[in-house]
């Protein structure tokens, strides 16, 4: 038995010195014209993403978390959120904490034909919101700001059984205003 833990021991000091050897060898020259290159053999170098430097004009499915970010939610709600699975894909945006949750939708087309029929539908249960966007309402029912800059209907929820009406109101308005501000 002592003798097959040798056995192993030599084998894998000789396997890490074989791969320690290729590991500073020469690579291939795939262009005889250009000198080889000697360099230890490493993965590939992949450089940072770059910060946009503009403001998204139309918010877009891949933008929804850049235009609610956790730590907006956190600082206006005064909570520690966590990104919910999947959140960012298709238009959403969603995050949870112990005693709350919220959720961003974007719907990028037929925005103002969309508010209409919210409107209409929730009637007696929506809430206008003044000074935010080109139109808002909060629908009481679902905890939930409608609002919509030219043809894109943001649909921004609040669940938090904690907090009134009022409070709920003013927190979504104060984070709906932060996401309206990074659109051009």
């Amino acid at each position: 038995m002592k003798k097959l833990g040798t056995i192993r021991t030599v084998v894998i000091l000789l396997g890490a010195s074989l791969l320690a050897g290729c590991a500073q060898a020469a690579l291939p020259n795939a262009n005889p014209t250009v000198p080889a290159v000697s360099a230890p053999v490493s993965g590939p170098t992949v450089a940072p993403l770059a910060t946009p430097t503009s403001k998204p004009s139309t918010p877009s499915s891949s933008n929804a978390c850049t235009l609610l970010t956790l730590a907006d939610v956190n600082k206006v709600l005064g909570q520690t959120f966590v990104p919910d699975a999947g959140t960012g894909q298709y238009g959403t945006c969603a995050y949870s904490s112990q005693l709350s949750s919220i959720d961003l939708l974007i719907s990028n087309t037929g925005g103002t034909k969309n508010m209409k029929i919210n409107r209409t539908d929730l009637a007696e249960k929506a809430v206008d919101v003044p000074g935010l966007g080109d139109e808002a309402f909060f629908n009481v029912g679902s905890s939930t700001l409608f609002f919509r800059k030219g043809d894109a209907m943001y649909a921004l929820s609040y669940l938090n059984s904690r907090v009134t009406q009022e409070d709920k109101i003013a927190k979504v308005t104060i984070l709906a205003g932060l996401l309206l501000s990074r659109l051009n």
